[in-house]
């Protein structure tokens, strides 16, 4: 039975992260992974893992440190939380763990109160943009490029406050 935990274990967090991306990286041109950043990210708590017996088989990470500048096209909200670092196990043999991991990120964001959640992708990993779009997220504004890689920022706002009056 599959299981969500918080995930203790950075070199296995770290280790699917680079499986994930060398499966989905466009051209062979994955990012550049950073295992002192996975150590933190995963001492922080912020490392969201689905557990299948013994294997880690999906994580996404969410955090309210904001990891890109939003656009002026994202809406004015808070609190804001962030998922990033989405990856699956491409040897479990399980097309769907990408959308069960960003469902995970919708719902722990909604349960703690979160406004919107935002992520910034690679556009030419063109399912997991339309995973997001099937999620109702929204591209806001145009394809930047950082690192010599294409991004898109992504929204889903999942509350809007109400209205000023006077």
């Amino acid at each position: 039975m599959d299981q969500w935990e918080l995930a203790d274990d950075s070199e296995e967090v770290h280790q699917l992260l680079l499986a994930s991306d060398l499966e989905v990286a466009p051209c062979g041109r994955p990012p550049r992974r950073n295992p002192d950043s996975t150590r933190r990210l995963v001492r922080a708590g912020a490392v969201h893992g689905l557990r299948r017996e013994e294997r880690l088989v999906a994580a996404v990470t969410l955090t309210e440190d904001r990891t890109f500048e939003p656009g002026p096209e994202c809406a004015d909200l808070a609190p804001v939380l962030y998922m990033r670092r989405l990856s699956v196990d491409p040897a479990a043999g399980d097309a769907l763990l990408g959308l069960r991991a960003a469902r995970r990120a919708v719902a722990f964001a909604r349960e703690q109160g979160f406004r919107a959640l935002r992520s910034e992708i690679n556009p030419d990993v063109q399912g997991v943009h339309r995973m997001l779009t099937s999620l109702g997220f929204r591209q806001r504004g145009d394809v930047t490029w950082e690192g010599g890689l294409p991004a898109v920022q992504m929204e889903l706002v999942l509350a809007v406050p109400p209205p000023r009056l006077g």
